[in-house]
């Protein structure tokens, strides 16, 4: 009897310390399910975090793009055949001009504007062709394109490079200085030259002059009847681009 007594009291305590050990487990792996869920909940919650943070990103880049696209216009204008340059000189005997009074070519001139900006020129060159020049009279006509090396280099350039500010094409007259390189003989330099936006009978013209000499361009005032004939080496030079805007702006 004693014995069966003391094996049953044995027994409850196996059976409660196997509940007991039971129970412990249960209770930690609840613990271990409910810091790991916490765990997982955190991380998706930082996961959607970050992909919020690209989404606003992105949709703010692409807004500031747009504003960027439509912060700005581009003005095209065509230059038009009725477009002139003239060349003014002396000699010690009289003046003379050489004058290209039709253009050839097909160029076109592309200003962007943008707000609280200078222009910028994207498209500026205009070359006239050298072999045109008519200085009135043949010898001289046939020195001076000589003198320019027209046979070597066919084109006069003339190459918007910056304008001051955008011309105000609502004005009869808007003038401005530009930024505009010179090309004759193989030789192109930069020169600052006043120049005018003019507006009249529904036709818009842009003009400048300016005073160069021939060494500017590593160039030698002709001479004629062996010396007797001089030309000075200071000569001014002016533009008349007759322009169009062309519709297509873009």
């Amino acid at each position: 009897m004693g014995n069966l007594k003391a094996w049953s009291f044995r027994a409850a305590l196996g059976f409660d310390g196997l509940f007991s050990e039971t129970m412990g487990l249960a209770f930690g792996g609840g613990l271990i399910f409910f810091f790991g869920a916490r765990k997982f909940v955190n991380l998706c919650m930082h996961r959607k975090r970050i992909l919020l943070l690209i989404f606003l990103q992105a949709l703010l880049s692409s807004f500031s793009g747009s504003n960027a696209t439509e912060s700005y216009l581009r003005h095209r204008f065509i230059v038009l055949p009725s477009s002139s340059l003239a060349i003014q000189g002396k000699t010690n005997v009289n003046q003379f001009v050489c004058a290209i009074a039709r253009y050839c070519g097909s160029d076109t001139l592309v200003i962007r504007e943008t707000p609280k900006q200078k222009p910028i020129i994207q498209k500026g060159f205009v070359g006239l062709e050298a072999s045109t020049f008519d200085c009135g009279m043949a010898p001289m006509t046939h020195d001076f394109s000589k003198t320019l090396k027209a046979d070597q280099y066919p084109l006069i350039g003339i190459e918007f490079k910056s304008f001051e500010r955008i011309p105000d094409l609502t004005c009869t007259e808007d003038r401005f200085n530009a930024l505009i390189a010179i090309s004759m003989a193989g030789i192109t330099k930069d020169f600052y030259m006043p120049c005018v936006f003019e507006a009249r009978s529904g036709s818009i013209f842009l003009k400048g002059e300016r005073n160069f000499t021939f060494s500017d361009f590593n160039l030698k005032a002709p001479q004629r009847m062996m010396g007797l004939i001089k030309v000075e080496d200071r000569l001014n030079v002016s533009f008349n681009l007759a322009l169009k805007i062309d519709a297509n702006r873009w």
